[in-house]
């Protein structure tokens, strides 16, 4: 770029090209070339020849030294895999495993027992991206979104989620629907929990607070029971098996952040990739002793039918209706469905 703005006689801007490209400290090699070009131009340029026999204008050979290519560091459309990349933690700090799933299973049983339905209002932004995260199609939807989460018999818990009072998926842009969202943390349920290999990478932080990170993986031969995928309404149901990182606040044991990525590709349902960050914020309801952790906001990124996908739902103005307000609340009319992708499933299978 600098012998380009030379070229044309833009010195002023291939210098500041130069002094960034050295101020990201390449190899010394090119370093000194970029030197070189920089002292180049600090020399006053010769008053030109009153001759109308100039050179041509421009750099001779000899003029500017060959400059290495150096490949450019596009941005990637999707954040790193959670096996990619391990966030820091404190050194030399003992994890309590048991403990800390334990507490984390206490406060998702809790959780089960206080509630029957919460509204909230849902804000989805939704994009169409190409390989570097641009932009290449828009739109955002609000919904008034209520999501009934309750175990209709021992072990068996149901997640059913409704959008402005129906479950009809074609509310959804591009067909695609992400459902789910809040089940993320029943992968800490005893229910399910023994189906992920959990492993404590230490004492991290999230948002300024110490939170321990734990890492999970579905195991082998244990069937995926909280993520599915269906091509149409009524379709087949395939399983997904899923691997991912939580943040667990040290002294309340909350789950305040999770972040979930596909085991691996599978093209058998052309999606290649798929990543969920979920953040879980205190919600104060009325007659509560305590807040509720429920999802603020989540970023979720796939690879479908040959498509980059990057959606951002935020939840605001939540509503609690326990179990013992059942009467205050009618269930929504629910309508019939149209042909979707579904990414993720609604309802857990029984625990086997």
């Amino acid at each position: 770029m600098a012998e380009s703005l030379i070229a044309l006689n833009e010195t002023a801007p291939a210098r500041k090209v130069l002094r960034a490209f050295l101020d990201a400290n390449p190899p010394q090699a090119q370093a000194a070339i970029a030197n070189r070009l920089l002292q180049q131009l600090s020399v006053p340029a010769s008053p030109p020849l009153a001759s109308p026999r100039t050179n041509p204008i421009g750099p001779t050979e000899t003029d500017l030294p060959e400059l290495p290519l150096l490949k450019p560091q596009l941005p990637k459309w999707l954040p790193a895999n959670v096996d990619e990349f391990e966030p820091p933690v404190e050194p030399s700090v003992a994890c309590p495993l048991r403990e800390v799933l334990d507490g984390a299973a206490d406060h998702v049983r809790e959780f089960m027992k206080s509630v029957d339905r919460i509204t909230a209002t849902e804000v989805l932004n939704h994009q169409v991206v190409n390989d570097w995260g641009f932009a290449i199609h828009e739109e955002k939807r609000s919904f008034n979104y209520l999501v009934s989460i309750s175990e209709v018999r021992p072990g068996y818990l149901s997640v059913e989620e409704y959008r402005d009072g129906t479950r009809d998926l074609s509310v959804f842009p591009d067909s695609i629907a992400t459902n789910g969202l809040p089940a993320a943390v029943l992968v800490f349920h005893p229910y399910y929990r023994d189906d992920y290999e959990m492993r404590c990478e230490g004492l991290g932080r999230w948002r300024g607070r110490r939170a321990w990170q734990i890492h999970f993986s579905q195991l082998p031969g244990k069937p995926s029971r909280l993520r599915g995928h269906r091509g149409s309404v009524g379709g087949p149901l395939t399983l997904i098996a899923l691997k991912g990182r939580a943040w667990i606040e040290e002294t309340t044991n909350q789950v305040v952040r999770i972040e979930t990525d596909l085991q691996s590709p599978m093209p058998e349902i052309k999606l290649l990739a798929e990543h969920m960050d979920i953040e879980f914020g205190p919600i104060t309801f009325h007659n509560q002793k305590e807040n509720m952790w429920l999802p603020a906001s989540a970023d979720v990124y796939f690879d479908l039918r040959g498509r980059h996908i990057r959606r951002r739902n935020t939840f605001t103005n939540y509503l609690l209706f326990s179990v013992n307000e059942k009467q205050s609340i009618s269930a929504p009319k629910e309508t019939k469905g149209t042909e979707d992708a579904e990414p993720h499933a609604t309802a857990p299978a029984r625990p086997e």
